[in-house]
């Protein structure tokens, strides 16, 4: 059985990290798909800059993080139209982490 979540337009498989809206699929996939899955599973909380982090890359991984994780958010947030700025779903908790906001509903399948 599959677990979704469901946001506005949003269908987002939790287990195979599928997004459709309004049916049809969306293309998001890598680390904007995995920071999605991971802020869904845990709704309404903060989740840490490192807990990202420590969930994107390996231990034995050197790469800019901060730029990395950013760039992943960005690309997360344009697939949504979602924004920074004016976030509708992910919010950046500035100097801890992020949280998806937004009222997700949630049923298995």
């Amino acid at each position: 059985m599959a677990d979704h979540v469901y946001f506005e337009d949003f269908d987002v498989d939790l287990d195979t990290g599928e997004i459709r809206r309004q049916g049809v699929r969306v293309r998001l996939r890598g680390k904007p798909c995995r920071i999605l899955v991971t802020l869904l599973r845990q709704p309404g909380e903060i989740v840490p800059r490192q807990q990202l982090i420590d969930s994107l890359w390996s231990s034995n991984t050197f790469v800019d993080f901060d730029s990395n994780l950013k760039t992943a958010l960005s690309n997360l947030r344009r697939v949504l139209g979602d924004s920074a700025d004016y976030p509708r779903f992910v919010e950046t908790v500035q100097g801890v982490g992020y949280r998806f906001f937004a009222e997700p509903g949630k049923k298995s399948a």
